[in-house]
């Protein structure tokens, strides 16, 4: 992690507070002069711009922290900003506190990938299918916003969209056997990776900030006894009380799912970035629908 000092600047949303740091791209020079010209929210979004454009676009990446309703800059990344000409979020929704940091920078265009795929889908990333089409929509939207790096993006796109094609394939392969088999997800977020592939879903909660009642839980325990749901797949490392008691109560099977909202470019480097990361999660996936 890159150490720093200086001038901490603080945004707050709704009383709340979450704190942004900056990943450092170490295969990546960018002059104080030249400035990263399009900073993006998640990780799996900037490994699909830098592979695109083979690191010639001067890229740099926030790395949120886990509980999505605020944001906390340093003086680095104020001036990253403020250089900057484009940032990229994954959907409006979803990240929402982007509005804040438009108003501190209104220089700064918002791209949104949702909206350059044109359909909204909740944690669309975990669909390999609609990780295909952002992958097409964001090399659309590169292609135009700089148009000299047009001949790279279009040689690179092809080549990823056989990648993440066959990753798609071996998702669909995969889980061919298991459709309309019932299983029990944490959040609604995690149901994205299941649904498009047949499967039906039952989760505990519909998002992450949402209080559970005594009414809540009995449905879900009614709706595992009656589907003969045996899997509870979770957030990688959750520590939700709710979840031990659902587990304890109804003998659930408990697998954990990485939701990627951490991948980096360092990641990718060491060759664990969002294909391997996908290809991870199949293999838990299917020893969840194995048992």
């Amino acid at each position: 992690m890159v150490q720093r000092s200086g001038l901490i600047v603080l945004l707050t949303l709704t009383g709340l507070t979450l704190l942004i740091l900056s990943i450092s791209i170490p295969f990546q020079t960018i002059t104080e002069d030249e400035g990263p010209k399009v900073v993006v929210v998640y990780g799996f979004t900037g490994e699909i711009i830098y592979r695109l454009t083979e690191g010639k676009l001067p890229l740099y990446v926030l790395s949120l922290s886990g509980d999505h309703h605020g944001f906390e800059l340093t003086s680095q990344e104020v001036s990253t900003l403020s250089r900057a000409e484009y940032l990229v979020a994954f959907d409006v929704e979803l990240d929402n506190w982007v509005k804040e940091v438009l108003r501190g920078f209104p220089h700064l265009k918002a791209v949104y990938v949702t909206d350059l795929v044109g359909e909204r889908l909740d944690h669309g990333w975990l669909s390999p299918g609609y990780h295909v089409r952002s992958l097409e929509a964001i090399a659309g939207w590169v292609s135009k916003a700089y148009p000299h790096l047009r001949d790279t993006v279009m040689d690179r796109k092809g080549h990823m969209l056989k990648e993440y094609k066959d990753l798609e394939d071996r998702y669909r392969s995969s889980l061919e056997e298991a459709k309309g088999r019932w299983v029990l997800v944490e959040y609604g977020s995690l149901a994205t990776i299941f649904e498009g592939f047949g499967l039906n879903v039952v989760y505990v909660k519909s998002q992450h900030e949402e209080e559970m009642t005594i009414g809540k839980i009995n449905e879900v325990i009614d709706a595992v006894r009656r589907h003969g749901i045996k899997t509870l797949f979770v957030e990688k490392g959750s520590k939700d009380p709710v979840i031990e008691r659902l587990r304890s109560e109804l003998g659930l099977r408990v697998y954990e799912i990485d939701l990627l909202e951490d991948v980096t470019l360092n990641d990718l480097l060491i060759g664990n970035g969002y294909v391997e990361r996908m290809t991870t999660n199949l293999m838990v996936i299917e020893e969840g629908l194995r048992r």
